[in-house]
């Protein structure tokens, strides 16, 4: 009999509730891919998880972009749009560092989500960060930026198993 293996669900807010247990759960997922090579089968429905914009308090982005919102250092806006910073929103005083989060968009980037889903306002992930003007514009993120664009260019030049199994030592190792 085969073993059942479940994995927890990842979400938008626990992405910015707990960006740490967010990629805990996406690095079990695919170290549960590499000790059971069965469980490829997961990516479809990690994929289709990674691709969810039906939550309004992203502007109904993917996870992805939603990634973008939460990585460096949150600005202040000046200007007509500064009243944003008197409201709460999605990334509203989170940070998430460029390393931890270059780490999750890796993971992210195994599973091969379409960057180039738009949000409410009509914006991919690139059109996004380079918006200057809005709430959820980041600084301190340029590493990240240009991993979002050769992956958003790129989609194929994601990391393969082999690359995790690497760097987090689990070859053969059996998940939690």
């Amino acid at each position: 009999m085969a073993d059942t293996r479940t994995y927890k669900h990842i979400s938008h807010q626990l992405l910015e509730e707990d960006p740490e247990e967010y990629l805990s759960r996406i690095k079990t997922i695919i170290l549960g891919i590499n000790d059971y090579p069965e469980d490829m089968v997961y990516t479809v429905g990690v994929r289709k998880t990674l691709q969810d914009t039906s939550v309004s308090l992203t502007w109904y982005t993917n996870h992805v972009q939603s990634l973008s919102y939460l990585v460096g250092t949150q600005e202040k806006i000046l200007g007509p749009h500064k009243i944003w910073h008197d409201y709460g929103y999605y990334g509203f005083g989170k940070e998430i560092s460029e390393a931890l989060g270059l780490e999750i968009l890796e993971c992210m980037a195994f599973f091969k989500p379409d960057m180039t889903i738009k949000n409410f306002y009509d914006q991919d992930i690139i059109e996004s960060m380079d918006n200057t003007e809005t709430c959820t514009h980041r600084k301190d993120n340029e590493n990240f930026l240009k991993r979002v664009k050769e992956l958003y260019i790129a989609p194929n030049s994601c990391r393969p198993l082999s690359y995790f199994a690497d760097i987090y030592n689990f070859n053969g190792a059996t998940s939690s």
